[in-house]
């Protein structure tokens, strides 16, 4: 893939990693062969075609290169859309180090933490390759709990790396959590940087303007959805804005909104000539 025509230029790593938050995903190819097991690290953003350039800056800036390599961007024609993909030990550890600089303040920041535990165990041999191997596993799926892509249970690839012996579960366990308390990150109110705001709407904000013929009316409206797991940033935008409403949308779902004229004028709208979106 030969993009060493297109204009790349630097972007704020705050808004990489606000931006990450909205569309990034954190997560382990599992390459299963007869006898061995194949951990890959890997980092995604993907965005609708038409938003691509943002994908070619995030990664001139974190590796400061022209280097694509043909597997780095996937296309797939069937939505549209690109992937910015990273694999492999050491351009992930390039995005772990990125992101302890920089954190992420969501659920995402849970994940960032166990990816980066996992990458260590995969780098070091502490434990006895088989042990690591189940540990690795359960750290794997403690990640991304939806797991809508998984082909194995979890069980069923404890089986298979232990064979005829005995799976661990408590020494297991009694590790993982050792290993998540180091780690432990609680989400409680943060406070964000302008350029990660910037980069969070980016990837996940609306602007809308709604007509209603009957009341002969125009209502403008800023909106930002998260989980409930991630409500904290909403929380956080709000005082940041100093305006807006959150509603529960459902169960697992909340959003932050605003449709105050005056504040959109006056908060919103402002905040983006001065950190402009991509």
């Amino acid at each position: 893939m030969n993009k060493t025509t297109q204009n790349f230029y630097q972007l704020n790593y705050n808004y990489i990693t606000g931006f990450t938050e909205a569309d990034g995903c954190f997560y382990f190819s599992i390459d299963i062969k007869t006898d061995t097991f194949r951990i890959i690290p890997t980092f995604n953003i993907t965005q609708d075609c038409k938003s691509k350039q943002v994908l070619y800056n995030i990664h001139f800036t974190l590796f400061n290169e022209f280097k694509f390599k043909s597997n780095m961007f996937v296309k797939r024609a069937q939505d549209n859309t690109e992937t910015y993909r990273i694999r492999g030990l050491l351009k992930c550890s390039t995005i772990i180090e990125h992101f302890k600089k920089y954190p992420l303040h969501g659920e995402k920041r849970s994940n960032s933490s166990t990816f980066s535990q996992v990458i260590k165990l995969l780098s070091n041999n502490i434990f006895d390759k088989q042990f690591k191997m189940l540990l690795i596993i359960e750290l794997i799926y403690k990640m991304n709990t939806q797991g809508l892509a998984r082909r194995k249970s979890k069980i069923d690839l404890f089986r298979q790396i232990c064979k005829d012996i005995p799976i661990p579960y408590e020494k297991i366990e009694t590790q993982v959590n050792e290993i998540l308390r180091l780690s432990i990150i609680k989400l409680n109110q943060c406070i964000l940087d302008p350029w990660y705001i910037t980069g969070l709407i980016d990837g996940d904000g609306t602007f809308n303007i709604s007509f209603s013929l009957n009341q002969r009316r125009i209502k403008p409206t800023f909106a930002i959805g998260s989980l409930n797991s991630s409500k904290n940033i909403l929380k956080a935008l709000q005082n940041y804005f100093s305006c807006g409403n959150i509603y529960k949308v459902s169960d697992k779902y909340s959003r932050y909104q605003v449709e105050n004229i005056r504040d959109l004028h006056d908060k919103i709208i402002p905040h983006f000539f001065l950190k402009n979106i991509h």
